[in-house]
């Protein structure tokens, strides 16, 4: 998906959601002024997922299932060949069973603690910055390192803009736009009952239209064939489906893990 394509399709969202346009361009300035320490150059971004099999973890309820067999997986893959990539509130749950992300997707509503160890542990933090989490950026961004501020509204370097509206789906496009070589997803569930990782209360009506409209964007999607969804609750035509129990064979039999 291009930039131009994006801006176009969050143009919409932005006008049927009643967001401040304002606020969505502000508030990655912030995030680049209170993070500016701690800065980390987008490019790092792609040296560290080209070519590699990216790890996709959202945080629906399908996750749990998943999470135990898929630890053995990560464990038995090179690190060279593989990135794991949390969409926010999935962090907790992946290093609570041993997993630390490579790559943080956020936006700061998920357990700042766990996000925090993660970067702690050397993991890229792709904060992403509108106009609803500015006071979160504000009093949350200081415990985190090696941060690289996205956007949804027209980026200015270094801020970055790969597209995407919900962690989970902003996490399927980042790898996608970074040249791994194939994306498997976890956890993304759209017509399941809502994650139970996140954070604070959650207007039910909104978080699902927000799912709907994430499930909209990954049907814009380029390059779907490269994309496996892993037992998760969601259909978007284009994109691999498999269980659980075929992952070891998709995975473990690429000459990347030979």
């Amino acid at each position: 998906m291009k930039l131009g394509e994006w801006l176009r399709i969050y143009s919409f969202i932005s006008s049927k959601m009643g967001y401040s346009k304002f606020r969505d361009q502000i508030s990655p300035l912030i995030a680049q002024l209170f993070c500016l320490s701690r800065f980390a150059h987008p490019s790092i971004l792609e040296k560290t997922i080209r070519g590699r099999d990216a790890f996709v973890f959202a945080a629906g309820p399908s996750l749990a299932k998943a999470i135990s067999l898929t630890a053995d997986i990560i464990e038995r893959t090179n690190r060279s060949d593989r990135v794991v990539i949390s969409a926010d509130p999935a962090t907790k749950i992946l290093i609570e069973h041993g997993i630390y992300p490579d790559v943080v997707v956020t936006d700061l509503d998920g357990d700042i603690r766990y996000i925090s160890i993660a970067s702690r542990a050397g993991a890229i933090i792709m904060l992403h910055a509108h106009g609803d989490n500015i006071s979160r950026i504000i009093f949350l961004s200081k415990f985190l390192n090696n941060v690289v501020v996205s956007t949804q509204v027209l980026p200015i370097p270094p801020i970055v803009n790969v597209g995407g509206y919900t962690d989970g789906d902003r996490a399927i496009l980042l790898p996608l736009r970074m040249g791994a070589k194939r994306v498997f997803v976890f956890g993304m569930d759209i017509y399941d009952e809502l994650d139970p990782y996140k954070v604070g209360s959650v207007d039910r009506g909104v978080k699902r239209l927000k799912l709907l409209i994430a499930k909209k964007i990954m049907e814009l999607v380029d390059m779907k064939d490269r994309v496996y969804i892993v037992s998760s609750q969601i259909d978007v035509e284009g994109f691999n489906y498999v269980e659980l129990d075929e992952l070891p064979e998709i995975i473990l039999s690429n000459p990347l893990y030979e």
